[in-house]
């Protein structure tokens, strides 16, 4: 069955997450950048969700005040 996998190109990808790469380093200075790097994307990500979240609501009250307007 593994073989119908690999021969039909269904074979997962392996990559190395952060938590496994910080797991596998004890350096210091490349934790404190891995870390300072997913602080960064996590920033990121919420920012994203503020503007996505802003932006429903300001469709909600734009569709509200369109239908009232009729």
């Amino acid at each position: 069955m593994a073989d119908e996998a690999k021969e039909n190109g269904a074979e997962k990808k392996e990559t190395e997450s952060p938590t496994l790469v910080a797991e596998e380093t004890e350096d210091p200075v490349a934790l404190k950048k891995l870390l300072d790097d997913e602080r960064a994307k996590t920033a990121e990500y919420l920012d994203n969700w503020r503007r996505a979240a802003a932006d429903l609501s300001n469709f909600r009250k734009r569709t509200e005040k369109d239908f009232c307007a009729c």
